[in-house]
This record gives structure tokens, C-alpha cells and sequence, in this order.
């Protein structure tokens, strides 16, 4: 009967050690058990389960799964990268060609995995591509690395998955925050935001010009050290009701220290802050100096009692 090797069992060391009598013994009396257990039908047809599970599972995936060699080799891709590409599976396997991107970040990328050990076998990178569109897309990549028993790079496993939208996201909230930032810091008023203990959490450049303090020197600062006692004190009592009907305020007109210890009229108009859970979490507001109004019209009024106390006088006298 003709003998048919059907597979090879190999025993390795981390040091090096001799082939004894007794070593070659245990390793031909264990060979054949472990044939017949792995090969039996039970297992064969259990084996041939557990791989399609697998199959099914990688090829199920919506992420781009490939393997391949340090030398950039593409030795299998699944169904997922094919239909991504819109290459059939035979075109891919056995080409150098980088899957997406362009030829540096490929350059880049042999250069980064090659600097991989068995302690550090991950490496993660983003890779940019053309879209049909003619626009830039993006793909996330985790690579790891597979290493022989002598720590030697063999073979490399890389998951990709398409972050586009994600990548356009963040560049619009950048592009957002950036013309919120712009106009915060162009606006001729002052913008604020405090927890409910009214302690400023933020405040734009015009803190300095109208109080004469430096953005963020009044960070976690209580309110109660710069405004008014009798302002801060109907303020602090209507916070729990502002809070509990989800409002803030209009045009209210509080009156402020400044650095150099006089007070500043500012009429301040605010709206709630919510947390993650639709909680009131402090306010967010918009003050405006209004010293020059209020001290005119308080010199309107003054000089309209000193009038009328004239006019008074004036009409005794006649009378």
C-alpha cells in the first residue's frame, strides 16, 4: 500500500537542544496519535465547519481584509477588498501594486512595517485615495505583523476600513470652530460661559478690554468676586428656577468690578448649557458694556431733579 504524507509535525525550541534517542521516540510514538485524531472523519468534517464559520465571517466583514509579504506581495484579499477595488481576486494576489493610495505612502508604509518586532507587531496608519469623484477618501489601516520562531517578519495581516465621512466630519468641525473662533474673538462683545455655581468656564478677548483681565486668568473663578453683592445675590437665587424651567436671561443689567476696582455696567443676555444627558449644566452669554448709556442717562436724571428742583424754587419764588 502506498503511504501518503498528509502532514508534518515540527517541534521547535526557543534554545537550541540535541535530537536524543529519546526525543526521536516520543516524537514517532506522538505523530500517529495526533494523525488520526486531527485526520479521523469526526475531525475532518468539524475541521471543515470551523473553517467555513471562519470564511463566512472574514468574508462577511465590511472592513478591507488582505495578507501579505514584507516586500509588499498581496498573497490574499477578501471578498470585501475585491469589490472595493473592483478587481477580481486573481488580478490582486501576486501583485506589489499598492491596494489604494499612492506610491509614497506605499514607500512609507514597507519602511514603517519593517521596523516591526514581536512586542510591537502593530502598526496603524491612514492612507489617502483617489474617489471616483476625483475627491480624497481615506482609509484606516491596522497592520500586524506574523513572525517565524527566529522573530524573523514572514508575512503581514492588514484590516482596512473606509473613514471618509468621518475625515470630512472632522475637517468641517474644524472649518466650524475655526469661523466660531473667528467671530468670538472679532465680536466687539463679551462671550462667556459659567457652570450653575456661576464660576467662568470661558470668556473671549474682550474680558480684557472691559474688565481689564487676561482670557483665562478667571477660569474657575466665582462670579460673586467680580459682580456686585446685590447683583450676584438676586442672580444666585434665580438660578435654580432658571435652571429647572430651562432658561436664562435678557438684557439684564448687572454691574461688574473692574481690575482697577470700579464697576462697569454690562447688559447680559444668556441661554442655558445642557449636558449629554439634557441636564442644565450652566449658561452661556453675551454681555455688553453699557457704562457710557447708564452713566448718561443716571447724569440725564440727575440733572433733570436739579431742573425740577430749580423749576420749583423758581415757581415758590413767583407765587
Amino acid at each position: 500500500k502506498r503511504q501518503v504524507l498528509e502532514g508534518a509535525l515540527v517541534l521547535s525550541k526557543f534554545s537550541e537542544f540535541d535530537w536524543t534517542d529519546a526525543i526521536r521516540q516520543e516524537v514517532t510514538t506522538l505523530a500517529p496519535v495526533i494523525a488520526v485524531a486531527y485526520w479521523g472523519p469526526a475531525s475532518r468534517s468539524a475541521l471543515r465547519e470551523s473553517e467555513a464559520r471562519y470564511r463566512a465571517v472574514v468574508e462577511d466583514q465590511t472592513d478591507l481584509i488582505c495578507r501579505w509579504l514584507p516586500d509588499g506581495t498581496i498573497t490574499w484579499v477578501n471578498d470585501r477588498c475585491c469589490r472595493f477595488l473592483r478587481k477580481e481576486r486573481a488580478d490582486i494576489i501576486g501583485s506589489k501594486e499598492p491596494l489604494v493610495g499612492i506610491d509614497e505612502d506605499f514607500d512609507d508604509l514597507l519602511a514603517a512595517v519593517a521596523r516591526l518586532t514581536p512586542d510591537d507587531p502593530i502598526h496603524r496608519t491612514e492612507q489617502h485615495f483617489r474617489l471616483e469623484s476625483g475627491n480624497i477618501g481615506w482609509l484606516e489601516w491596522t497592520d500586524r505583523g506574523l513572525f517565524d520562531s527566529t522573530g524573523t517578519l514572514i508575512e503581514l495581516q492588514s484590516i482596512g476600513r473606509d473613514v471618509t465621512y468621518r475625515k470630512l466630519a472632522e475637517q468641517a468641525l474644524a472649518q466650524s470652530e475655526s469661523r466660531y473662533r473667528d467671530l468670538v474673538e472679532s465680536t466687539t462683545d463679551l462671550i462667556w460661559e459659567s457652570n450653575l455655581d456661576l464660576e467662568i468656564l470661558f470668556s473671549n478677548n474682550r474680558l480684557e478690554d472691559m474688565l481689564g483681565y487676561m482670557p483665562g486668568s478667571l477660569r474657575d473663578v466665582p462670579i460673586a468676586e467680580l459682580m456686585h453683592p446685590e447683583d450676584f445675590k438676586q442672580l444666585a437665587a434665580d438660578v435654580p428656577r432658571l435652571a429647572a424651567n430651562r432658561e436664562g436671561w435678557q438684557r439684564r443689567l448687572f454691574r461688574l468690578r473692574h481690575r482697577d476696582g470700579d464697576y462697569r455696567y454690562l447688559e447680559s443676555t444668556a441661554n442655558p448649557v445642557f449636558d449629554r444627558n439634557g441636564q442644565v449644566c450652566g449658561f452661556r452669554g453675551v454681555d455688553r458694556d453699557v457704562t457710557g448709556l447708564q452713566t448718561a442717562e443716571e447724569e440725564v436724571r440727575s440733572n433733570a431733579a436739579i431742573i425740577k428742583t430749580l423749576m420749583d424754587s423758581v415757581n415758590d419764588a413767583i407765587m
